[in-house]
């Protein structure tokens, strides 16, 4: 499968298997719009959702807007020019 695959494959997830789920709401008028995303794999025990961890609470999403961003917790490395 590729990226925005619409199917085509056998229907059997199998052990290895990583694969997005993406929803998207687009309001244009109001120039909103919204991805989320996970990521899913497929083990020898089940699925297990790789993003998991994201807030999915409107509450707890606009908490971690007001959070610093990787950017700023792990500042970018400035490394002498080369010679």
């Amino acid at each position: 499968m590729s990226t925005h695959d619409m199917g085509g494959g056998t229907g059997v997830l199998k052990p290895g298997l990583v694969f997005t789920i993406e929803p998207a709401l687009r309001v244009p008028e109001h120039d909103v719009y919204i991805r989320s995303e996970d990521m899913i794999v497929i083990t020898p025990d089940g699925a297990k959702i790789l993003s998991d961890w994201v807030p999915r609470r409107m509450d707890a999403i606009e908490k971690t807007m007001t959070e610093p961003g990787l950017l700023q917790r792990y500042p970018a490395i400035v490394f002498d020019k080369p010679r």
